[in-house]
């Protein structure tokens, strides 16, 4: 048997729904480096839901390496089940640490994570630029069968 010739089938499916994904938003006039980030947990913790407690809830509690990239992300898309609910912009990346950690948003398995140093927060503006983006549907393109991953780099590389 020839191993060179085998390929991850997962790895497929996952670059062809992030193609799409990638296809789907230049047809919404958008084509920055930017991570989509599932924010379904946090969302549901929500009590109320206004933009102070989405911006609180939203931008922190990350396990990612935004920094790693070539094309660090500006622009953090969160979305809800596939539906874009907030945009950033300008996005300062930091590890989060006991001390700047809003702990109520975390699950016991992040605030564990929180301990070792693994989970980053990232600040930034919102943006009105991209409020046609709001409420886009992204779900077909997002929830796929064995794609767990809350966060995706878009145009990152």
């Amino acid at each position: 048997m020839n191993i060179s010739v085998l390929k991850n089938p997962s790895n497929d499916i996952e670059e062809d729904y992030k193609a799409n994904l990638v296809r789907r938003l230049a047809r919404n006039r958008f084509n920055q480096p930017a991570v989509l980030l599932s924010c379904a947990r946090s969302y549901r913790r929500l009590n109320p839901v206004n933009d102070i407690t989405m911006a609180n809830a939203f931008s922190q509690g990350w396990t990612c390496q935004p920094l790693d990239k070539i094309f660090v992300p500006t622009v953090a898309l969160c979305h809800v089940q596939g539906v874009i609910k907030k945009i950033y912009k300008d996005l300062s990346w930091s590890r989060l640490s006991e001390t700047n950690a809003d702990t109520r948003w975390l699950s016991l398995r992040d605030k564990q994570r929180l301990l070792k140093g693994e989970l980053w927060k990232f600040s930034g503006n919102e943006a009105p630029e991209y409020a046609h983006l709001l409420d886009l549907d992204l779900s077909e393109d997002l929830t796929q069968r064995g794609m767990a991953n809350p966060v995706r780099y878009i145009n990152c590389r």
